[in-house]
């Protein structure tokens, strides 16, 4: 069966007697698509629409943008630079994507995220480095 691999939608509907493509999640239901992060195959009831791509149920691939994907979340532009320059030292593309409100002299809460973003070719390469190196000055954070 042949999807999208820029918009995940399946090209060709199913004619009589051609063998039925399910979802991987309720394998009663026909497949629609297949989310354009990790292949998987799914319905209209668990697929997730945005900026006319399919998802999967996974709010991490959702997070993709113009084909970049979100491996890091930094509170402060400082962190997301530190990180973004740490990936970029390992040959990774990196770039920042601020919602920090530079109106206000702090910022609290969700207005303060830098998703760190890398093409979606290197968010496994990306992920591995960041689980393997202790970045100095950021403990605890997992990058989840």
């Amino acid at each position: 069966m042949s999807f999208c691999p820029h918009c995940g939608v399946r090209r060709k509907r199913l004619k009589e007697g051609d063998r039925n493509v399910v979802c991987a999640t309720h394998p009663n239901e026909e497949a629609i698509g297949r989310c354009v992060f990790c292949g998987k195959l799914v319905c209209d009831r668990c697929s997730v629409r945005k900026q006319g791509r399919i998802f999967c149920e996974n709010d991490e691939h959702v997070k993709m943008m113009f084909d970049w994907v979100a491996v890091w979340t930094a509170n402060t532009p400082y962190e997301a630079q530190m990180i973004k320059a740490n990936l970029e030292g390992a040959g990774i593309p990196a770039m920042i994507l601020s919602q920090h409100d530079r109106m206000y002299y702090t910022t609290a809460g969700d207005l303060a995220v830098n998703e760190i973003m890398v093409p979606k070719g290197f968010w496994e390469n990306a992920r591995q480095y960041l689980d393997a190196t202790p970045i100095a000055g950021v403990e605890g954070q997992t990058g989840e």
